[in-house]
């Protein structure tokens, strides 16, 4: 009888603790659980952060596109390089149309400028972007057809609670009037 007794109490006994978890479960749950969202907001940071900096360099590349374009376009169709003259390098780029003179100019903010005659100027790069170092080279031989080297630096600076985001890059393309 006193076997079966000793039974009973220590079944009883085991049922009673089963109910939760002890105090070492508990704070080793916690602990994974801390690590766990420590990851998470490590990765989300990682990812607000390249997504930054991709946004930098898109913007950088899509304003040097778009000049590029733009000088390209005008170089194209114009029927004269009016500056710089052949052999010569510029800042300023001035090209015969048959609508007028249009003129491409830096000015001291880093904006690059487009002056059709009897137009209002507009800004070819946005706000976001620098363009310097810019230079205009008329490539061709006295008396030959004008091909224009356009050569220019484009960059953009970003500071976003104590990061800063630079991008900058060279850029260089070559057109010809096609006369």
């Amino acid at each position: 009888m006193m076997k079966y007794f000793t039974l009973q109490k220590n079944k009883r006994s085991n049922k009673e603790n089963t109910g939760g978890f002890t105090l070492i479960e508990t704070i080793i749950y916690i602990a994974i659980i801390i690590l766990v969202l420590s990851s998470l907001t490590s990765f989300s940071s990682n990812i607000s952060n390249n997504r930054e900096k991709i946004y930098v360099l898109e913007t950088v590349h899509d304003n040097a596109r778009v000049i590029m374009e733009e000088v390209n376009k005008k170089v194209h169709f114009a029927s004269d390089v009016v500056s710089p003259a052949p052999g010569a390098s510029s800042t300023v780029l001035v090209v015969s149309t048959p609508a007028g003179n249009i003129t491409f100019s830096l000015n001291e903010e880093g904006s690059l400028k487009m002056k059709p005659d009897s137009v209002a100027t507009s800004t070819v790069n946005s706000k976001k972007t620098v363009v310097s170092n810019l230079v205009f080279t008329n490539l061709a031989a006295p008396g030959r057809r004008d091909s224009i080297k356009t050569e220019f630096d484009i960059a953009y600076f970003v500071t976003d609670g104590g990061v800063i985001y630079t991008y900058s890059q060279h850029l260089q393309a070559i057109a010809n009037i096609l006369k």
